[in-house]
């Protein structure tokens, strides 16, 4: 799990239990695969509103890559115009690109308890083809009290063959999905992995807290 997506999340949560409005910050990146296609991710706001802290990519950079890549998608190379485009906004850590260039998992990091919730959707050539919600991934009762936030992106990886989407949620289960269809091929049950994940995210929630109101980010909306 990446660094910007501990702390992402670990702010969310405690900013959504503080009752604290934020607006996490937006940036442009970008994918290389192996055959030098690029997938492009543009944020949805001018170049120079960008928040270069969490991105990649310089101010010079981001603008120069947004010129020749104006629009989100996939991008072949030497190719002008996007062989396919998709038109949301999801951060690098929420995001994988399969090898073949076709086939994308967008992962949603931000998803509350709500069991019709989007959490996992699966895109050939820029198309959704599959979504599950969290409903359909996490047993929400097994874990505790209603209203809890028991989704944020859990712990997924992606097979190096690039087919198989792993996804370990917070109620232990392992689910395993085809990348080219988004069917789930597998789900394996751990509890132990459950208590784990669900003692890694109360920490990170608690230490995010705290250094908030330390440096005095963490304020009521008037």
């Amino acid at each position: 799990m990446s660094r910007r997506l501990v702390v992402a999340v670990a702010a969310w949560v405690a900013l959504a239990a503080s009752g604290t409005a934020w607006a996490a910050p937006m940036y442009t990146y970008k994918v290389v695969l192996p055959d030098g296609s690029v997938f492009a991710m543009v944020a949805p706001l001018p170049a120079d509103q960008e928040w270069f802290g969490w991105g990649t990519m310089g101010p010079v950079e981001v603008q120069a890559f947004r010129r020749a890549h104006p629009r989100s998608g996939l991008y072949r190379p030497g190719a002008r115009e996007p062989a396919w485009t998709v038109d949301w906004y999801a951060y690098d850590f929420e995001v994988e690109l399969a090898p073949d260039g076709r086939h994308l998992v967008r992962r949603n990091c931000y998803a509350a308890a709500g069991p019709a919730d989007k959490a996992v959707s699966f895109f050939a050539n820029g198309r959704v083809i599959r979504t599950y919600t969290v409903g359909e991934l996490v047993d929400l009762a097994a874990l505790g009290p209603p209203g809890e936030v028991y989704w944020q992106g859990g712990k997924a990886e992606l097979d190096d063959d690039g087919l198989t989407y792993h996804v370990i949620t917070a109620d232990g289960v392992r689910h395993a999905f085809d990348v080219r269809t988004g069917e789930r091929s597998e789900r394996l049950v751990s509890r132990r992995l459950a208590a784990a994940s669900l003692a890694a995210l109360a920490l990170a929630a608690v230490l995010v807290a705290l250094w908030l109101v330390r440096n005095g980010r963490l304020k009521k909306p008037s």
